[in-house]
């Protein structure tokens, strides 16, 4: 242990052991590995955001961890420009109330991608396995109370249009549906919605086997 000057000190061990609580007021550099045990809590408090930079070599980008540094939220953010110390823009945020924005910082919703890449935000499901199951996009509404004629899953296409002031518009959408929920007999069915003349129209119905365009209600295998 070596005094280095009026703000510094040089310690230099193969081990250190602290139980209790260390205060430091400044910065902590760590050269190597940190192990701490599993009842081991490491708290950062500051109330302008505490943060936890996250350092790579001077060709990459360097990390942030933070909670309340760019907004009122968790973040994690990369830095501006390789090997850089500014970090403003977070690559994802966790807010109060458990919403997850990647590439948005105020999600409206559980999940909020948001990108302005082409063909971007996209999403891929990819499975290695040499079987024949393909991957699975499930929506399950697990209801107490289920009943007929109850939606049970909605795809939904959103863009805007030419208004001096552009509105949000909904194009088109897919919705599932049940159409019996008797056990033994269940019944579904999925509809196609476009829009034409600003109103979703029911396009393609496909219900209980039988297939209806222009309507949802078909009584033939194919109703036109």
């Amino acid at each position: 242990l070596s005094i280095v000057g009026e703000d510094e000190i040089d310690l230099t061990a193969t081990a250190i052991d602290i139980n209790g609580t260390v205060d430091i007021s400044g910065t902590l550099a760590v050269t190597g590995i940190a192990t701490m045990s599993t009842t081991t809590v490491l708290g950062l408090a500051n109330n302008a955001g505490a943060r936890l930079h996250v350092l790579g070599s001077s060709s990459n980008q360097n990390w942030m961890i933070a909670n309340q540094e760019n907004g009122a939220y968790f973040e994690i953010t990369p830095s501006t420009g390789v090997g850089g110390s500014t970090f403003t823009t977070p690559a994802l945020v966790i807010l109060n109330n458990g919403k997850v924005g990647i590439g948005e910082s105020a999600p409206d919703t559980l999940l909020h991608l948001k990108a302005s890449d082409s063909d971007a935000p996209a999403i891929t499901l990819e499975g290695t396995h040499a079987g024949s199951a393909p991957m699975v996009l499930s929506f399950y509404k697990n209801s107490a109370s289920p009943g007929d004629a109850d939606q049970i899953g909605q795809i939904q296409f959103f863009s805007n249009n030419d208004a001096g002031s552009a509105e949000k518009i909904q194009y088109a959408y897919i919705k599932g549906r049940i159409t019996d929920f008797t056990d033994g007999t269940e019944d579904g069915e999925l509809n196609f919605y476009t829009v034409k003349n600003s109103v979703l129209t029911d396009t393609l119905a496909l219900v209980s086997g039988k297939v209806a365009i222009g309507h949802s209600g078909p009584d033939v295998m194919l109703d036109v």
